[in-house]
């Protein structure tokens, strides 16, 4: 997992926003830490450990609920197949997150947990129908 792109430099124009102090008053202060791709990635391995180690529940700018969800990295659909297999796989993780903020139905409502698996099947019909 990184935080910026592996072919991202903090050199690079593209970055150097993130060390403007009104915008980005963490980062500013920690301004040798986000320069080393080490220290970043282990600064994300802490914060996910912290909070049990695959995703991150946070609250959003506006208000909302958002969360950060730990995706591992599989070397074929095979692997990937037997990672969706264990329970509390990422998938699992993003179900759980989109069940708990709906606000149609009460959190960890079988039918809330129906209700987002269903909107993503229909995400992936619409967007690779040729598989179906």
């Amino acid at each position: 997992m990184y935080l910026f792109s592996k072919e991202s430099k903090l050199n690079d124009s593209s970055l150097t926003h993130l060390l403007n102090h009104d915008e980005y008053p963490l980062f500013d202060h920690h301004r040798k830490l986000v320069q080393d791709e080490t220290n970043r990635n282990r600064v994300v391995h802490e914060l996910l450990k912290s909070c049990g180690g695959n995703s991150i529940s946070y609250h959003q700018i506006n208000g909302h609920q958002g969360a950060l969800i730990r995706v591992p990295t599989a070397g074929t659909s095979g692997q990937y197949s037997k990672l969706l297999k264990r329970k509390g796989n990422f998938m699992e993780q993003v179900l759980l997150f989109m069940s708990n903020s709906s606000k149609k139905l009460p959190c960890n409502d079988t039918g809330a947990t129906n209700e987002a698996a269903t909107c993503i099947i229909q995400y992936l019909f619409d967007n690779y129908e040729e598989k179906f």
